[in-house]
């Protein structure tokens, strides 16, 4: 059987240990980052590049819909309609509990009955957004 004083010894070698292990781990990271900052800096920079690509793609594909009413305007892109819902969340409140929903307004379960019963407090609007396929042929 270990004595108390004898774990007290192993868990602190065990602890000093570990130490030395992250310490080395962190050494080892830092070379990696620093041998590596441009491969971060590239990758960082690119995905931002692709983001600013994807919005203005976005942009001008609800652009095209605007103008025309096609869903799908190009290749690789499309609208997608979604129905929005805008109401005041007091009263939406107080419709659940009359309707002995809940105690506490959830949303998705309100929204649900909403878009059936479609109290006179809720706005139901479509919003159209642009769809990027993943898949883009390159010419």
């Amino acid at each position: 059987m270990t004595t108390l004083e004898e774990q007290v010894k192993a868990v602190a070698a065990a602890r000093a240990i570990n130490q030395e292990a992250n310490t080395r781990r962190n050494e080892v990271y830092q070379k990696f980052f620093s041998d590596n900052e441009q491969l971060y800096t590239n990758e960082r920079d690119t995905a931002a590049n692709c983001k600013e690509a994807e919005d203005k793609l976005r942009e001008l594909t609800l652009k095209a819909y605007a103008e025309t009413g096609n869903k799908t305007p190009a290749k690789g892109v499309s609208v997608k309609l979604f129905e929005v819902l805008s109401y005041d969340v007091d009263k939406a409140r107080g419709w659940a509990i009359t309707h002995c929903i809940a105690l506490k307004l959830d949303v998705p379960v309100f929204e649900g009955y909403a878009k059936v019963e479609k109290p006179k407090f809720v706005t139901i609007t479509v919003e159209p957004r642009a769809q990027i396929s993943a898949n883009l042929e390159v010419e």
